[in-house]
């Protein structure tokens, strides 16, 4: 319940509305990973913590961030100040 009171939303895109959230603070850096921008699951996870195999594989292919989101992403960089 705090969550979506600091979120400002319904809490339907927990991973957009903590992007959100990161781009709009007052931190230096604010980092989202592309799996959490595309809202995969966990077939995109980078690690799994425990594991020694495995990990660190997931790429993003050629052509899959979508244009829109890579434009959308790019206005709100400018809107938030980060770009």
């Amino acid at each position: 319940h705090r969550f979506l009171g600091m979120a400002g939303t319904d809490g339907s895109r927990p991973a957009l509305d903590l992007m959100r959230l990161a781009m709009e603070s007052r931190a230096w850096l604010a980092v989202t990973p592309l799996q959490d921008l595309l809202e995969l699951g966990n077939e995109a996870r980078m690690n799994l913590p425990g594991t020694t195999e495995g990990n660190w594989q997931w790429r993003l292919r050629p052509g899959a961030l979508p244009e829109a989101l890579a434009e959308g992403l790019a206005g709100f960089t400018r809107v938030t100040g980060r770009a």
